[in-house]
């Protein structure tokens, strides 16, 4: 039997505040800023990324999380010199990456252009850009 008057229990809530010194433009690993995460209408809130469906911003670090362009072909499963074709049509090979952007190249012209990561990762199953 417990002689104490009181029962006690502790309880430890956690919660994610904004933090105005560690840098708005600080790239999360979902492409979006830090101060995107934060709902500037309601006292800076943790809301999650407004543009995605990320909760938790955890930075971007380039040495790490950066895609090798044989990594992303072999997750696309395309071979070194097979093209993909986007919605409009147009055929590019992809020739590089920098950073989370993968840089292409028109199939008919040396016009580059840079597509992020994701979406092509994310548009692919239906065989687009």
């Amino acid at each position: 039997m417990n002689n104490e008057p009181y029962i006690t229990t502790e309880r430890i809530i956690v919660e994610r505040k904004y933090n105005p010194e560690y840098g708005d433009n600080r790239v999360c690993k979902c492409g979006h800023p830090y101060h995107r995460h934060y709902d500037s209408y309601e006292d800076m809130q943790a809301c999650g990324c407004k543009y995605c469906g990320c909760y938790t911003f955890e930075e971007y670090n380039p040495e790490v999380d950066c895609m090798t362009l044989e990594a992303l072909r072999d997750k696309l499963g395309l071979h070194t010199h097979q093209p993909l074709r986007n919605a409009h049509g147009t055929v590019a090979y992809l020739i590089g990456i920098d950073g989370q952007d993968v840089i292409m190249q028109k199939e008919d012209s040396q016009e580059t252009f840079k597509v992020h990561h994701k979406l092509i990762l994310a548009e692919q199953p239906e065989g687009i850009l």
